[in-house]
């Protein structure tokens, strides 16, 4: 990871004497100036479907309930259920916005690519849309 080369340090974060540390490689993203890959969001999703489950199983169960104490305990377990459903759902939007944009990133570079090297492929007759 260091390499020692007994020169004076360089833009590379030098750390001690002759001892470079080397960045990390640039993403094709980074060195084409895209948007970020997003990250995944199947984590979230997957708990958002257990909490809105367990509040199902909590309605359900309270449809035969007539105890006002334990119905008043079940409502109270269904709205920790459901706590912050809204934000799982606002990180799974904003998520899907950044990946329409990086896919569209790479849509429109291959779109160049495509028509700087084989502009035949995007005409309408070689079953490709404009």
């Amino acid at each position: 990871m260091y390499e020692n080369n007994n020169s004076k340090p360089t833009s590379d974060s030098a750390i001690g004497v002759g001892c470079v540390v080397r960045q990390k490689p640039k993403t094709s993203e980074e060195l084409l100036g895209f948007t970020k890959q997003p990250k995944e969001t199947c984590p979230e999703i997957d708990r958002a479907i257990v909490k809105i489950n367990d509040a199902e199983k909590g309605i359900k169960w309270t449809r035969n309930e007539y105890d006002v104490e334990r119905l008043r305990s079940a409502i109270t377990d269904i709205g920790w259920d459901i706590d912050g459903l809204e934000n799982s759902f606002e990180y799974c939007r904003s998520q899907c916005q950044e990946l329409r944009a990086w896919g569209q990133d790479w849509k429109d570079l291959c779109k160049k690519l495509i028509d700087k090297y084989e502009p035949e492929r995007l005409e309408e007759d070689e079953g490709l849309p404009a």
